[in-house]
């Protein structure tokens, strides 16, 4: 079954190349606004909205051409479903915008700042309920359809194991983002930091991850990879 999440608004404006990004939870994770940008492509109707939910309606997100019902929107905000819920991003510069990125050409450009892309919209996206399997459909890659790693049980499995093992630092809030290779059999190798707070939440993050079971390796082809992978870990 097919559904349409209609009244969102997406912007196609990213600059940021979404292949050069390093993987993470979801999708990809962005170093120039850090934040993961969720690759919504093979995704469910109903993971798109938990997504959307859980991130307060704050998301960057890469779609299929294939996804997209494009128009030109008229400048204002627009309820999503039910919930009242906006899709707002800060992009850079400085308009309030959702993201995502796609491969095809845009469907109509828009007056934008000296230097900037043209923009294309988006007020319509198109997935179902069971996902889809058909790499073909994707249109992103070339022969090649890579399946990304994952921690045993998804992404709750893995909010859970953070918050069972993860200890909270006096006097720390914030976030602090780690980098390390899943091997082709899942483990994980070269544990670093890529961008710490201070020397205790950095050797926390850096002690539970060395906890982390194996995870389910990525795969191209069908066959396993070794791959580097970034998260941020948040002390709430």
């Amino acid at each position: 079954m097919r559904n349409e999440i209609t009244n969102v608004k997406l912007s196609f404006k990213c600059p940021v190349n979404y292949d050069a990004m390093a993987n993470t939870t979801g999708g990809k994770f962005c170093d120039h606004c850090q934040k993961t940008v969720y690759d919504f492509t093979d995704a469910k109707a109903g993971v798109f909205r938990q997504i959307l939910a859980e991130n307060n309606g704050n998301v960057c997100g890469r779609f299929t051409p294939a996804q997209m019902n494009s128009r030109q929107v008229k400048p204002f905000w627009k309820k999503w479903l039910s919930a009242a819920m906006v899709l707002i991003g800060i992009n850079l510069w400085g308009e309030q915008k959702a993201f995502a990125q796609h491969t095809g050409k845009p469907s109509k450009p828009s007056t934008t700042k000296k230097g900037a892309q043209p923009l294309s919209f988006a007020d319509t996206i198109t997935l179902s309920d069971a996902g889809t399997t058909n790499c073909a459909d994707k249109g992103l890659w070339v022969g090649v359809c890579e399946i990304q790693p994952e921690f045993p049980g998804g992404i709750k499995a893995w909010q859970s194991f953070l918050k069972n093992h993860l200890s909270t630092i006096k006097g720390f809030k914030g976030r602090v983002i780690a980098e390390f290779m899943v091997a082709k059999d899942g483990s994980l190798n070269n544990i670093k930091i890529l961008r710490g707070f201070n020397e205790p939440a950095n050797n926390e993050v850096l002690r539970v991850l060395k906890l982390s079971p194996n995870w389910k390796p990525a795969t191209v082809d069908g066959e396993p990879i070794e791959v580097r992978y970034t998260v941020p870990i948040n002390f709430k």
